[in-house]
């Protein structure tokens, strides 16, 4: 007897880092569905990094490059390639996908998604129309972070876990998809082979005997991302010094040229690897060092799956609370600026961000990760307040978080970003009633907020107040758009009767939304949730005027639900700060 099949595919058109950082989906997927098979899409110039992951049944390349050239040449050959992009979806269609999960966010991965046709999909497709549809709250939810990024709290693996996220889930658990916490790594498997390789790449050089192995990765995507080389060169020389490291330099063939000038200035103690390793040599080579020191990279991921600590340095646009290294105790170092992250569309031409993390600090952060000696224990004078140094963990939920690694005051911005993860959790995994949720909220952020000192008390009350106001203006309004929703649903379930009072709630409702975008536009926080709503709005698709009344009164009814679950979270900020140990135990701060 035939055992039934199912077959998932999971678009995932982006680069190294970001498909590693969908293994956790992928296990989740298997875990739930036992018989599915796993189909995975990727650019061609990727497939090798598939090739390590266990969960991909069968890799699809994709020429990405040639689907989006634009060019005299490119236009020539434009029959062909659609004659191509015609054969390749038939060919999908063929499979019989029962689902197709979209990790990308580009224009031609939901026209794949569209083409196919298939039963369920989760992220980005395209209506009937050809207009853009995000469906799945999780995926909804990615694109509201990644228009107000310096407010998302979840790291991109638990976006993509929660596409594994199933409404009956909550029944069983609130944890379900993420339980155990920490229990969804990152998955790589490093071939038999690539130690072999490993071991002649490092056969002739002197360093090997050293007492332990540091990793450097002084490359990245952007210039804006990457710590200069001479504080790499200075970290270098500060490691072999003591504790006597010998260190391994990595990188793509375009980054050779910068490991080579590291490599000769820190001497026989440094190798550079740079061009010179296929991924399942890197990953193996990456099994062998104590710590790797690196920028926002896929090499950075690759470690995190195979457990090495990380040491991750992020500048420029690199934010990572987003994109961090997946796991516990990995140490990021990253500005406070108020420019950073740095806008996807601004050139900068100066990397303040840079220049504040010296090479004095990362040493001893490395060295410290190198003993286990936590920041705050090591007899050193204090961190510089110009720089966050933040520890990775689990939460109780088994989500990823941030820890700071040394107890600063809290800020504004650290409060509402802690009550917004909160409430957003709840939103999107929902089930307990709201009296249940926000107690349990309460408790969860007092535990979260021991990891920092009291703020000063006016300026922070000054500007919470600044804060609320805008979350109470905004639900003011969301409950004024659930009530004209409401009545215009009432309404257009009598033919031919009250158009001019349907007339009137339109421009009522346009009134409304135009004031949510305003307050929105002029507070990131609050902004969140707007971005929520407006999504949700533009996913709309009825031909029924009572249908989309009814389901716009639900939105405005999410967006009131949210921002009020958030006031009741921080309003009473200064209680947080009575709890000691325990959450039980109130005494005087």
């Amino acid at each position: 007897m035939t055992t039934q099949v199912d077959k998932i595919l999971i678009i995932n058109l982006t680069r190294m880092g970001d498909i590693l950082q969908s293994t956790p989906l992928l296990k989740a997927v298997k875990r739930r569905n036992p018989r599915a098979e796993i189909h995975y899409m990727v650019v061609d110039s990727f497939t090798e990094i598939c090739r390590l992951i266990p969960e991909i049944d069968r890799i699809i390349p994709f020429e990405f490059a040639s689907a989006i050239a634009v060019s005299k040449s490119a236009i020539r050959y434009l029959p062909r390639r659609l004659k191509e992009v015609e054969d390749f979806i038939e060919t999908l269609r063929k499979e019989g996908y029962q689902q197709v999960i979209n990790l990308s966010h580009s224009r031609i991965s939901a026209l794949i998604c569209h083409l196919l046709a298939v039963p369920e999909v989760k992220g980005l497709t395209l209506d009937r129309e050809g207009f853009r549809q995000i469906q799945n709250p999780w995926a909804q939810y990615f694109f509201t972070a990644n228009l107000n990024r310096t407010c998302n709290r979840f790291n991109m693996v638990d976006i993509h876990l929660g596409l594994a996220y199933e409404a009956q889930d909550h029944h069983a658990s609130r944890r379900s998809v993420w339980n155990p916490p920490g229990g969804n790594a990152l998955s790589a498997e490093i071939p038999p082979e690539a130690h072999v390789d490993a071991n002649y790449l490092l056969q002739d050089w002197p360093g090997k005997e050293a007492p332990l192995l540091v990793g450097f990765q002084p490359g990245a995507s952007l210039a804006s991302k990457c710590w200069p080389a001479d504080s790499f060169i200075q970290l270098g020389e500060k490691l072999i010094h003591q504790p006597g490291a010998g260190i391994l330099i990595f990188g793509s063939h375009a980054e050779s040229e910068l490991a080579q000038r590291i490599a000769l200035a820190l001497g026989d103690s440094a190798l550079n690897l740079a061009g010179k390793t296929s991924l399942s040599t890197l990953a193996a080579l990456l099994n062998r060092v104590a710590l790797l020191v690196t920028n926002d990279t896929g090499t950075q991921h690759l470690a995190a799956a195979i457990r090495t600590p990380v040491l991750s340095l992020c500048f420029g646009s690199a934010l990572s609370h987003e994109t961090g290294p997946y796991g516990v105790g990995h140490i990021v170092v990253e500005s406070t600026l108020p420019c950073f992250p740095c806008n996807f569309h601004v050139e900068c031409k100066r990397f303040r961000c840079q220049e504040q993390v010296s090479a004095e600090i990362v040493t001893r952060l490395a060295v410290q990760m190198l003993t286990k000696i936590p920041p705050d224990q090591d007899g050193e004078e204090p961190l510089p307040e110009d720089i966050n140094v933040w520890k990775t963990d689990f939460d109780s939920d088994g989500f990823w978080l941030e820890r700071p690694a040394v107890k600063r005051p809290l800020s504004v911005e650290a409060l509402v970003n802690l009550a917004i993860r909160k409430v957003w959790k709840d939103l999107l995994l929902g089930a307990e009633n709201r009296k249940s949720q926000i107690d349990g909220g309460l408790s969860a952020l007092a535990r979260e907020l021991e990891d920092f000192l009291p703020p000063e008390a006016d300026s922070f009350g000054s500007r919470m107040l600044d804060c609320l106001r805008s979350f109470s203006e905004v639900e003011e309004l969301a409950r004024s758009g659930e009530t004209f929703s409401r009545e215009l649903e009432s309404l257009t379930s009598m033919p031919l009767t009250g158009f001019e009072r349907i007339q009137a709630i339109a421009e009522e409702l346009a009134r409304v939304d135009q004031a949510i975008a305003t307050i929105g536009a002029n507070s990131p926080a609050v902004n969140h949730f707007v971005l929520d709503f407006t999504f949700g709005k533009q996913n709309l698709e009825s031909n029924q005027v009572q249908l989309l009344a009814r389901q716009t009164g639900n939105l405005y009814n999410r967006l009131a639900e949210g921002v009020s679950r958030f006031k009741s979270l921080v309003q009473g900020w200064e209680g947080y700060f009575n709890y000691h140990n325990s959450h039980n135990l109130l005494i005087k701060s």
